[in-house]
């Protein structure tokens, strides 16, 4: 009697599962973490910037009438960048609650697995 096939074993199957999810888990990692670093050192830019701004404007009563032009210039293009860096750091807000709900669904679901066997992945149509 001729076999069906050959067909890999349960072991193995699982070892390339999980290498498979480690793989992903640890790139989402990586991502939150350098996500983290750019919005800690945007936010420390940010800040210094700010602090400088303050300091061109002045605290006084009607000096913007007294402003000189090169300084008007320099805190136009101030509050440009300024601005750019808070729509920088608004992208990464929401890189992060993506990647970390991806991580989080992720571990979540595969702890689920685990308990209660393989997942069951419904196909969808990508068709219209």
């Amino acid at each position: 009697m001729a076999m069906i096939g050959r067909f890999r074993s349960a072991r193995r199957d699982n070892e390339t599962d999980t290498a498979r999810i480690d793989a992903v888990a640890l790139e989402l990692r990586k991502a939150l973490r350098s996500i983290e670093m750019e919005s800690a050192g945007l936010n420390k830019r940010v800040q210094e910037a700010s602090s400088r701004a303050a300091c061109l404007m002045g605290n006084e009563d009607g000096i913007y009438g007294e402003r000189e032009p090169a300084d008007e210039a320099l805190l136009v293009e101030a509050e440009r960048e300024m601005m750019q860096a808070y729509r920088r750091l608004a992208a990464l807000t929401a890189q992060q609650i993506i990647f970390a709900r991806l991580l989080d669904t992720m571990t979540s679901e595969l702890a689920l697995a685990e308990k209660n066997g393989p997942l069951q992945v419904v196909p969808t149509s990508t068709a219209g």
